[in-house]
């Protein structure tokens, strides 16, 4: 297999205005499972390992041959380095030396690109006449606005006052019931915009451990992210009520505009998946919250458009000690986080309106690393992590066929 022009053709899309750039480059995909993109405003060398162990790489898995990645938040006028390279766990010793056989096809390459200071301020680099006879044009057409929008409440105010004068005096409670409603729906929509974002929990119960693991991520994201987070083991009095209408909410956004939903993508959510599939159900040997993971997740493939398109609002984790092979099928299939390295990552998905850029990125992840919430969350992963290297087939004690 000749996988040595995988990526030979990269391209940039700079939008200076939004400051933001989208990665195109070509891949085969008989040739690599995934692919890791590094972006820094410092000079980069593939050959660093540092490159690759920080928090700033993203991982790409594939689904066509042009993959298109977007990197927002990023400075005007700066000359930023892009590094692309496979992913796959067989090129990691293959950064210094090709000669090896297993590394074929591991090339890495760098690309550099810079945003335009001149397109972002292009907008204010004006004389100051220009500027003064602009806002003396603007100006005058906003109060031509207010009179107007003035003088068209006074003409429906006083018309709505002279019909209800004249209207039957039954029917003026309605109106009242129903300007009281109106105001307490504006009311309840202004309070949800000004909530904290709430992020949901969509996960499979694989074991005691993974379940202590998932915890702890929500944890430290109610702590260091300031979301509000919705998961199972806090709403269990809900849930035994009535849990197919508990999960529907967890994973339903149109209520709510500011809402995330994070789905673990883990060995056993995997497998109940393919189990799924096959037409066949797996279940846990105890748990009693465990058929809520396939009631969300067929909640969210129903739509297998909106599954596999909705970047905006479903985002999918994963733990270093899940093996690659395991993969949701239909659901964003372009982007995963691997918690705790994507960490930063995530902050900006889930708050799209940040204004950071890489230093910014980096001394919030040193901010986290102190945190004692984080420190939780890095000893349940070397828990679990242990739990799967002692015994890769662990899972077959905890989940059985129907």
């Amino acid at each position: 297999m000749d996988c040595f022009t995988w990526n030979q053709n990269i391209n940039f899309e700079v939008d200076a205005s939004l400051k933001t750039v989208d990665v195109v480059f070509d891949v085969d995909l008989t040739c690599f499972e995934t692919y890791k993109v590094f972006v820094s405003e410092e000079e980069i060398k593939c050959e660093d390992d540092k490159v690759w162990q920080g928090s700033f790489w993203r991982n790409v898995t594939p689904t066509n041959t042009i993959v298109r990645e977007t990197f927002s938040n990023l400075t005007s006028g700066v000359d930023y380095h892009i590094a692309i390279r496979p992913g796959d766990k067989r090129c990691t010793d293959c950064l210094k030396d090709l000669s090896n056989p297993k590394c074929k096809g591991c090339v890495c390459h760098i690309k550099n690109f810079a945003i335009s200071p001149a397109l972002v301020e292009s907008n204010v680099l004006k004389s100051p006449e220009v500027t003064n006879s602009y806002l003396t044009v603007l100006l005058g057409v906003t109060f031509s606005i207010v009179a107007v929008l003035l003088l068209l409440l006074v003409i429906v105010a006083f018309r709505r006052r002279h019909n209800l004068r004249n209207r039957d005096p039954n029917m003026q409670s309605f109106v009242c019931e129903s300007s009281t409603s109106s105001s307490g729906h504006l009311m309840e929509d202004l309070s949800i915009r000004n909530s904290p974002l709430l992020v949901s929990f969509l996960y499979s119960r694989d074991c005691l451990q993974h379940i202590q693991v998932v915890e702890a991520l929500a944890q430290f994201l109610r702590i260091n992210f300031g979301v509000d987070v919705l998961l199972d083991v806090e709403q269990e009095h809900e849930i035994i009520i009535n849990p197919e209408g508990w999960v529907q909410s967890l994973v339903d956004c149109s209520s709510r505009s500011n809402k995330k939903i994070i789905i673990i993508e883990s060995e056993g959510a995997v497998k109940r998946q393919w189990a799924r599939q096959q037409g066949e159900s797996l279940k846990s040997t105890s748990d009693h919250l465990d058929s809520l993971f396939m009631y969300g997740l067929s909640a969210i493939t129903s739509d297998l458009t909106r599954a596999s398109s909705d970047y905006d609002h479903l985002l999918v984790l994963r733990f270093p000690y899940t093996p690659t092979v395991y993969v949701l099928d239909h659901i964003v299939p372009n982007r995963r986080y691997l918690i705790p390295d994507h960490l930063s990552d995530l902050y900006h998905s889930l708050f799209q309106s940040a204004e950071l850029n890489i230093q910014s990125s980096q001394g919030l992840v040193e901010q986290w690393q102190q945190s004692p919430s984080y420190m939780d969350l890095v000893h349940a992963l070397k828990e679990m992590e242990k739990i799967t290297t002692d015994n890769p087939n662990y899972l077959d004690e905890y989940l059985f066929k129907e």
